[in-house]
This record gives structure tokens, sequence and C-alpha cells, in this order.
């Protein structure tokens, strides 16, 4: 066992940038791009949003690659210190930290578990050395890590990753019932029925990021999805959930049941529930990013929704069927999750 500094078992260690918001043709191009509220999931296999080659060559982002560990430096809520490992290419914002591992000292997914256990550890490091409570390139590099030899780090890979496989084959189930829905309600066109004759639109809830935490019961909804937790809720059944601020904006989620929704989103409250999930679909994908106004810090308002056109939806019965194993579906993922950390917590 030998200790380093993090930069001296790495070959790089840096940031990125944002293309201008007020330039369309650097935006919804082929390349992905990357916000730090996307680390909420431990892998990145798609991003939000693309830029074009003309947004990545005019701009200060960055190409981190896969296999590289990324680092929220800043962020609302929870959001600073989450780390996630790239399954694919993607370019990333300011607000993202990637480090690209040596092989000859750390294997790369061994890199990421070190790192993912120590958030509480980046959080103060961060809230300790930095005005702005954010964490730097410098402050990653200069972290220590004890490192086993590689063959004793890739028996921890490999036991930490029966897991992670488990967890990825429930999420494959998430993913084809989405899919499921996707085609469902595929041919749902809009008609002159406005959203705001059906719903209610409504700002979520203020909360103090202190608040916040990551290991309480209840799940609390932000911009790119679950931000923390509390040890209480606003909301009792799913609700439809739209990002309102940022450069996620439009983006629509299906809340679990028992959860609450922060300020950075809008949400619907429906007359008739039971039209949720063919009205989720639907409106994830109309593109609602398309009525974000402002330059600098795009946002969605409720007036910017009031007026948009939904289709005429009728009860579907199959539909609790369908949410009842997506929901159940999502209970296996946590119990699988708390595993991990189980096995995080013994070896880091």
């Amino acid at each position: 066992m030998r200790t380093y500094k993090i930069q001296e078992i790495s070959k790089n260690i840096f940031s990125g940038g944002t293309p201008s918001t007020q330039n369309s043709s650097f935006w919804d191009g082929d390349l992905p791009w990357l916000s730090s509220g996307e680390t909420c999931n431990p892998y990145i296999t798609s991003t939000n949003r693309t830029i074009t080659k003309a947004g990545a060559d005019n701009s200060s982002t960055r190409l981190a690659l896969k296999g590289d560990i990324v680092i929220a430096s800043a962020g609302q809520g929870l959001t600073r210190g989450q780390t996630s490992f790239l399954k694919i290419d993607t370019y990333i914002n300011q607000s993202i930290v990637a480090v690209r591992c040596n092989p000859n000292y750390v294997i790369d997914k061994y890199l990421f578990y070190n790192l993912y256990s120590r958030y509480d550890e980046m959080r103060l490091l961060s809230d300790s050395s930095s005005t702005r409570g954010s964490i730097t390139t410098k402050m990653i590099s200069d972290m220590n890590i004890t490192l086993p030899s590689l063959d004793e780090q890739q028996h921890i890979v490999n036991t930490i990753g029966t897991i992670d496989d488990l967890i990825e084959k429930y999420q494959e189930i998430i993913n084809k019932i989405n899919n499921i829905i996707r085609l469902k309600y595929a041919n749902l066109e809009p008609s002159d029925i406005k959203l705001s004759s059906i719903a209610e639109i409504k700002y979520g809830v203020g909360l103090e990021a202190a608040k916040l935490n990551d290991r309480y019961k209840y799940p609390v909804y932000g911009s790119n999805g679950i931000i923390g937790t509390l040890p209480s809720y606003e909301f009792d059944k799913p609700k439809i959930c739209i990002s309102c601020r940022g450069a996620s904006s439009g983006n629509v989620i299906l809340t679990k049941p028992y959860a609450t929704i922060s300020s950075n989103s809008l949400y619907l409250n429906l007359k008739d529930e039971n039209i949720t999930l063919p009205l989720y679909s639907f409106l994830n994908r109309t593109g609602l990013n398309s009525f974000a106004t402002g330059s600098a810090q795009p946002q969605i308002t409720i007036d910017n929704l009031q007026h948009v056109n939904v289709p005429v939806i009728t009860q579907n019965k199959n539909d609790n069927y369908i949410m009842t194993l997506y929901f159940t579906t999502l209970k296996k993922i946590e119990s699988a999750k708390k595993c991990k950390e189980l096995l995080l917590s013994k070896y880091f």
C-alpha cells in the first residue's frame, strides 16, 4: 500500500465550459455535452443536451473520454461533490472536474469507487477552502489516495461491480418500461386544449440546501432529478415535474410517490390524475426546452406553459399496472444501491 496525490496517479485533471446560449448554432448538434446536475447518475451513458462542432470550437468546453471520472464542482443542493464514471466521450461544462487515470497506478473503476465514496470529504474540503463553496481542479489534484496493488484493485472492482451489474439490469427494465410508454403514446397529437385547462401549474418548494441530506427516506427533485432527501414529503403521488431554470430547462421528470419538488422546477396538479402517464409521455417528447426564455439564465415560467397545446387524453386501465411495475423496479434499484454503499464503506 502506498499513498499518492491524485495528480500523481492521473494523466490529466481539467474542467470545461459552456458554449454561448445566445448562439443557437452552438446547440442541438451531435456532440454530447454534460452539465453538473447530470452527475446524479453514477454512470453517464448519454447527456441531456448536445452541442455542435462550432459550439465546441468556440467555447472553453473540453472533451472528457470514456473511462474518465467526472466530479460536480458546483451545483444546487447536493450536486457539488457528486462523482460519475463516463461510459461515453462527452464535452463538459465549467462546473465539472474530469480526472483521467494513469493505468500504471490505478484502475479507472477503482478510482471512481474511491472518489464516489468520498462525497462528504469533498463537500467539507470545498466549504473550508473556497469562499464560493466550489471544488477546484487543485483540490482534487491535492487529495490523497492510498492504493493497493493493481490485482487487489481489480478484486475490489469486480466485487462491487456485481452489484453494479444488478443495478444495470434493473435499469434496463426501467428503460424498457419507458420505451413501452413512449411507443404506447407515440400517436398522441396536440389539440386545441391548453395545459392550463387540465392542470394547475405550480412552482416547487423553496428549500435551503443545508436541510437536504442523502440519508433520509423521501427524495427531493430538482432540475435534473433527485438532488437529495428529506425526512418528510410534499406529495404522496407521482407528479409531472418540469425543470424551469438553467441549461436543463424543459426537462420532464415523473417523480416517485412520496417526494418533494424544489423551486427549480414546476409541477402539474392534474384535474384527473389518471392521465398522468400519457401526459408525461407526450410532454417528454414535445421538447419543452423550446419554451425557455432568457439568454444568460434560461428559464421556463408558468405563463410559458399555460398555453401549451395538449392532446385529448382518456384513461387507460393498463397504466396503473405499468406505473406499479415502474416504481417497484425503482425500489429494487434503491435496495441494490444500499448493498453497494455497504461494500464501498468496507473497502473505502
